[in-house]
């Protein structure tokens, strides 16, 4: 709505001029500067918003991702109209209490397989190799239990096969 005012500026204007009554009815240019700074804040929240939509369910890895884009644009910048800061520092505040830790490394993990964040930017370089390096070392974790689950079912494919043979060969006397 507040968009379409905007494109909508002069043919506002002309009708509240037309039929106002008094002075203080009327939007002025610092009216619209707001409007337009209000515009643009939540423009920034809808495309996160867009983003965690835009598949069918919202997957870890986007989580991560997303986290670190909205606390670098809930930063206050030297820019921003006293009400915009105030709209960060509540935002601000309200997200500090619904993400109370860091992400677990899961999450991490979910992120740095996500062929959407190749880069994975939101990280610090540090970060990133210790997530790869986790990421490393629980696939090696996973080879070596499925080698083990290998191993155990070949194990007791033999124990099966020399205990049908023993039947038969039983059987067979």
């Amino acid at each position: 709505m507040a968009e379409r005012i905007l494109c909508q500026r002069e043919a506002v204007s002309k009708v509240l001029e037309e039929h106002s009554y008094a002075t203080e009815d009327m939007l002025t240019n610092i009216d619209f500067s707001r409007l337009e700074q209000v515009v643009m804040l939540f423009t920034s929240l809808k495309e996160l918003s867009d983003f965690l939509c835009g598949d069918k369910y919202v997957t870890g890895s986007c989580v991560l991702h997303t986290t670190a884009r909205l606390e670098k644009f809930l930063v206050p910048t030297n820019d921003d109209p006293t009400y915009v800061l105030s709209f960060k520092k509540a935002f601000s505040s309200y997200m500090m209490l619904q993400i109370r830790c860091p992400p677990p490394p899961v999450l991490k993990m979910c992120a740095l397989v996500d062929p959407r964040f190749k880069k994975l930017k939101v990280l610090s370089d540090h970060n990133r190799e210790q997530g790869y390096a986790c990421l490393l070392s629980g696939m090696k974790a996973c080879a070596l239990d499925s080698e083990n689950d290998s191993e155990m079912l070949s194990q007791d494919a033999r124990q099966r096969r020399l205990q049908k043979s023993m039947l038969v060969s039983d059987d067979e006397k």
